[in-house]
């Protein structure tokens, strides 16, 4: 999809992640109100401040 016929898939309100590789729009998801997005290092954050021990993996041992 060319960026100027964008507009048109979008919804009039609501949020949308949008994939876009080379001048085009690959696709589209729209978020639902309970979907969230975050970076693991921004998950980790509001994990541990809702009280939650964040324990980072031990190496496998060969």
């Amino acid at each position: 999809m060319e960026p100027d016929d964008l507009k048109s898939h979008l919804p009039v309100t609501g949020r949308v992640v949008i994939r876009y590789e080379e001048g085009q729009v690959i696709s589209m998801q729209m978020l639902k109100p309970e979907d969230h997005i975050s970076t693991l290092k921004g998950f980790i954050e509001l994990a541990k401040s809702a009280g939650y021990t964040v324990v980072a993996p031990q190496e496998s041992r060969i």
